[in-house]
Order: C-alpha cells, then sequence, then structure tokens
C-alpha cells in the first residue's frame, strides 16, 4: 500500500498541495519553458501539420501537467526534451540565419534570468549557515527534531534526524495535520497551538515546539 501511495502520489497530494497555483505562481515557475516554447513559434513552419510535431506538442502537455498542481521550475524540466525535439525536427537551412539569430536571443534571454537568480540567491547559504548555528542552543545536532516547512536544509546542516522519516519522508508539507506533531519536537515556519517559542533572526521567524 505505501508503495501504491508513493506511484499515485495520493499522499503528496493529501498533505503537501495547497490548491491550484494562481496564473502568476504558474508564469514565474514556467519562465524559462515560455522563452523556449516561443522560440519554437518562430522557427517551425512547413512542417508544422506533421504527426512528429503532434506527438512532440503532445509530449509538452503530457508533461505539463503536474504544473497544474505544483508551479516549481524543476516540474517544467520534463517539458524541455520534447521542445528540443521540435526545435530540431523544424529546422530548416532556408531559414538558418533567422533560426540562429532567435536561438540566440532565447539562450542569452534564459542565461540572463538563470544569472539573476545566482544573483538573488547568492547570501542565501550563509544565511541558512546562521539560522543552523543559532537553532543549536535549542536542538543540538544530530537531535530528533521535525522541520515543518521549507527550512528542510536543517535536517543537513545540523544533522536532525526526523521522525517522520518513515511515514512522510522529506516533504515540502502544508496540510500536515496537528496531531502528526503531538509529543515531538518541531521547527516550524508558522505556529502551532501548543507552540510557545519564537525564534527571530534577521526578520525571519520559526516557531519552536520544544
Amino acid at each position: 500500500m505505501n508503495l501504491v501511495q508513493q506511484l499515485s502520489g495520493s499522499e503528496y497530494i493529501r498533505y503537501v498541495v495547497k490548491g491550484v497555483p494562481s496564473l502568476k505562481a504558474w508564469f514565474l515557475g514556467g519562465k524559462v519553458f515560455i522563452v523556449l516554447i516561443l522560440l519554437c513559434f518562430f522557427i517551425i513552419r512547413k512542417k508544422y501539420k506533421s504527426h512528429l510535431n503532434t506527438v512532440f506538442v503532445i509530449g509538452v502537455f503530457v508533461n505539463l501537467i503536474p504544473t497544474s498542481i505544483q508551479s516549481f521550475q524543476h516540474y517544467f524540466i520534463n517539458t524541455f526534451p520534447y521542445i528540443f525535439l521540435l526545435l530540431a525536427y523544424n529546422w530548416e537551412d532556408a531559414y538558418r540565419k533567422r533560426a540562429f539569430l532567435v536561438i540566440s536571443v532565447g539562450a542569452l534571454l534564459i542565461s540572463s534570468l538563470l544569472f539573476l537568480r545566482v544573483i538573488r540567491y547568492k547570501g542565501e547559504y550563509n544565511h541558512q549557515l546562521l539560522i543552523a548555528n543559532s537553532l543549536q542552543k535549542c536542538f543540538p545536532k544530530n537531535s530528533t527534531v521535525f522541520v515543518y516547512g521549507k527550512e528542510r536544509y536543517l535536517y543537513f546542516l545540523n544533522n536532525y534526524d526526523n521522525p517522520l522519516k518513515e511515514k512522510i519522508g522529506y516533504s515540502y508539507l502544508n496540510n500536515l495535520p496537528p496531531y502528526f506533531l503531538e509529543g515531538l519536537k518541531v521547527i516550524s515556519n508558522k505556529p502551532f497551538s501548543d507552540m510557545k517559542e519564537l525564534f527571530v533572526l534577521k526578520k525571519q521567524k520559526l516557531y519552536l515546539k520544544l
């Protein structure tokens, strides 16, 4: 039954999914995908009605299905092989200069997006180290503690043992029932009724259940 639940994604939908992502969140998560798919409209010419193109387009749509539940950027990666096949199959020497220009501009846009992402998160690791070191006053390294939310890096940096790893693993959770946490030490980015300790560092709030 555990295998069936994992393969079907039922536990993921039950405890992780909050609802359909907003259109804004979808576009933010799929910005690289959108740039790539736009390249196809500039390059595809006479073969657009061919059977192979139909197969590639179906592949793109099928692999977009998970993004209707969560719009994380890496969820769009499965569409990339089909987009690259579309670009390669529809390449025509007669449009070589135009296609090269379009792909070059697309590559520049995607590289710029990735570069901006690196700049945005360049201090993230140091911030995580600061949080991890500060939390050791409450939960020393190798403690058994459940990390609820996006601070899962604490499992690695502080070598925390997850008491629920056999039940729910290390998933990002949004809908976890409070009774799951009874009798456990917890670090959370949102408060529960029995969480009395508040940890604040550089405007980041974490709630502790000791």
